[in-house]
Parts: structure tokens; sequence; C-alpha cells
């Protein structure tokens, strides 16, 4: 592709770096398989920002707590980033945050659950400030599947996109689901993760690192590597479900 080694082995960096190794969300635009096109350099991610303005917020609880100066810094911080996530990521017509890429100077054309998940955690809600609203995009955007919300829209063979399902989305999503007072929806997304994690080790008596959204109790796959088993955070997001709230948890005899 006539790229410099830097430009592709930052990108492959940074990629990595994001969590989503790979993605893509990371590549050229209608080159969505092909890791030789990885431009991790070049997005504006929802998710990383929305990161960013909840850890300023907190820090800026912290501060206050210990009675220490600088918490307005922090405070002008998210307000700032707000601001500017509500003005460059936030599509009103789409009604979610979307990445942006610097490449084209447009937002990214894959629809990923960080859109929605991130920033509903972050208690980002668009300029209007409606969560309800924008728990109705999520429901309607077909990311919800019986195993779970869907990494993006794409089957790129990828590992960070679909079908694959990843514990620690699924947990920022219940989160941020809760916090807006979706709780219905919340409890919905809860009981098929759990559910589909029970089918899969009733079968071969593991926990797996990801799952297919479509198939309930199903491995995900794709990406570089044998599917890991286990494992840590799909233990941890299960043990975490199964003491949240009201949510129907599934019995180890059916």
């Amino acid at each position: 592709l006539g790229r410099l080694p830097e430009d592709v082995y930052r990108s492959l960096r940074s990629a990595a770096e994001s969590g989503w190794d790979f993605s893509s969300r990371w590549f050229f635009a209608g080159a969505t398989a092909d890791l030789a096109t990885v431009s991790t350099d070049a997005v504006v991610p929802v998710d990383l920002n929305a990161i960013l303005y909840k850890v300023e917020r907190r820090l800026a609880e912290l501060l206050k707590t210990a009675g220490l100066d600088g918490a307005d810094v922090y405070l002008a911080a998210a307000a700032a980033r707000m601001r500017a996530m509500d003005e460059v990521l936030w599509d009103g017509a789409a009604g979610r945050y979307r990445d942006l890429r610097l490449d084209t100077g447009e937002r990214s054309p894959v629809l990923a659950i960080s859109d929605f998940a991130a920033p509903l955690w972050a208690g980002l809600y668009g300029p209007e400030r409606n969560a309800a609203a924008m728990a109705q995009r999520l429901k309607e955007s077909g990311l919800l599947r019986p195993g779970g919300a869907l990494t993006t829209n794409l089957e790129t063979g990828q590992q960070w996109d679909a079908p694959n399902a990843w514990p620690p989305l699924q947990l920022m999503l219940i989160e941020g689901l809760d916090q807006t007072g979706a709780t219905e929806l919340a409890d919905e997304l809860a009981t098929a993760w759990l559910e589909s994690g029970l089918v899969a080790w009733q079968a071969t008596g593991y926990m797996y690192e990801k799952y297919n959204a479509h198939e309930p109790g199903s491995v995900g796959g794709g990406g570089e590597y044998t599917p890991q088993l286990g494992f840590g955070w799909s233990n941890g997001v299960a043990l975490v479900l199964l003491t949240r709230g009201d949510v129907d948890k599934p019995s180890l005899a059916t």
C-alpha cells in the first residue's frame, strides 16, 4: 500500500493499547478485513474520550473528598471534553456518539457498541442530555443479540468485530443503562449474558474470554490466536452480574 513501516507499527501499537486488537474501527474505510490498512492514529475514539471524561470527574471528586486543591481544574477539563465530544463526535441524526476519522474528516461508518456503552457508563448522553433516547437507539441498533451485545456490526474475521461479544463491554453497557434508569433493558442483557456463559460452561466445562452474540453458549473466534480459556474478566463479570439487583439468574439445574 506504499505506507511507511513506522506508520503501520504506530497504528498496530495504538490498536493493541486500545484493547481492541484488532477491529474494523481502526482500518481504512472500505478495507474492513485488511490489517495492512490499520490506521488507529487517524481515529478520535468515543470510548477513550468517555473514559477520560469519567476519570477527570472522578479525580475532582477525590480531591474534594480529601480536602485538596485542584478539583476545579479537573471539572473544567471534563466540561471542556464533554463540549468537544458533543460538537465533534455526537451524531444527532443517529442519536449516538461516533468515532471521528481524521483521514477523511468524517465520522466512522462502523457501528460499534463503544458508541453506546462508554458514554452511557460515563454519564454522557448527547447535547440534549437525553439518556432515554440513547437507550432507545441502542435497542434499535441491531447490536443487541440473544447472546449479548455485538462488538460491531461488521463480520471481518477480526476478534473485536461481529459476531463476538466481550465481557468487559457487556458490563460497561449494563452499568451504563442502570445509571440511566433503563433497568429493564439492563436486566435483559445481564440475563442473556449469564445464560450464554452457563450454556457454554455446561457444554464444555470452561469459561471463555469472548462469546458469539448470535448463538448463546457458543465461543467467539477470529483474530490472531486460539480463544483463551479461563477467563479472568469472564469470571469477574459473571460474579458482578450474579450479585446485581433482581436480575434473573440461570439455574445450574437447567
